[in-house]
């Protein structure tokens, strides 16, 4: 049995989910310094990017299961989609750890500085955990 072509790529699809992923981003800085001189229809817009997120989730899915489940001579590999989606998404959170645990730790012990008795007196474990978590 022959192999059929891949489906072809949903271009408009996925420009409308990179927008969501945007407005999104926008969303959870838009109360930083740069959003300052923004317009207020602007800013009214940005607000709303919570909404953004259901919409990248739904067309993340969709692509998804478009790419993956496209053909239906050819019956889905968990193990080469697990490892695609590994390969994929792996890399991108161990450059965010990377780049985040330090700032993580660096602020985070500012605010567990005033436990320092209790983690003498052997609740330090446990004050730890609930004042970062």
């Amino acid at each position: 049995m022959a192999d059929t072509p891949a489906r072809p790529y949903l271009n408009a699809l996925a420009r409308v989910r990179f927008l969501a992923a945007l407005h999104v981003v926008l969303y959870h800085h838009r109360d930083d310094a740069f959003m300052a001189g923004v317009p207020d229809a602007i800013r009214q817009i940005v607000n709303g990017g919570y909404a953004a997120v259901g919409l990248f989730f739904v067309l993340s899915g969709f692509i998804l299961t478009y790419t993956y489940l496209g053909n239906p001579r050819r019956p889905l590999d968990h193990r080469s989609f697990w490892a695609a989606r590994v390969a994929r998404i792996y890399p991108v959170y161990l450059f965010s750890f990377a780049l985040g645990a330090p700032l993580f730790f660096r602020f985070s012990v500012a605010t567990v500085a005033p436990l320092a008795d209790a983690a003498r007196m052997g609740a330090g474990a446990v004050a730890t955990v609930l004042a970062v978590g």
